[in-house]
């Protein structure tokens, strides 16, 4: 057996993994979680809830059920589409930050 190392890198990692989330998004797949509002309601990734949201990752976690409903109260439809366009945007961004260790960023996890 050999003792060979590989290291893989992604070019452009940000940009097409930010571009591979939104084709699965708007081909509407894969999604495992449906988020409910006072006028309508939408579907979503529980991974990029989880990634983005300490309050939805601990919701998921004490909650396992193969695709949740959440009812967020006092949130409009037009906020939930906002909001989960830029939780997928600040997947792409804190993955490309940590990676690249970019000076007076601090990425937590």
């Amino acid at each position: 057996m050999s003792s060979e190392k590989f290291c893989l890198k992604w070019n452009d990692f940000e940009r097409n993994i930010s571009s591979a989330f939104r084709d699965i998004r708007d081909e509407k797949e894969f999604f495992d979680i449906t988020l409910a509002c006072e006028d309508d309601q939408l579907s979503a990734h529980r991974v990029i809830l989880s990634a983005c949201s300490p309050f939805f990752k601990g919701v998921l976690r004490r909650n396992p059920h193969q695709h949740p409903l959440l009812y967020l109260k006092g949130v409009t439809f037009r906020d939930m589409q906002v909001s989960k366009a830029n939780l997928i945007a600040s997947v792409a961004h804190r993955h490309h930050c940590k990676q690249n260790k970019i000076p007076g960023i601090n990425v937590t996890t």
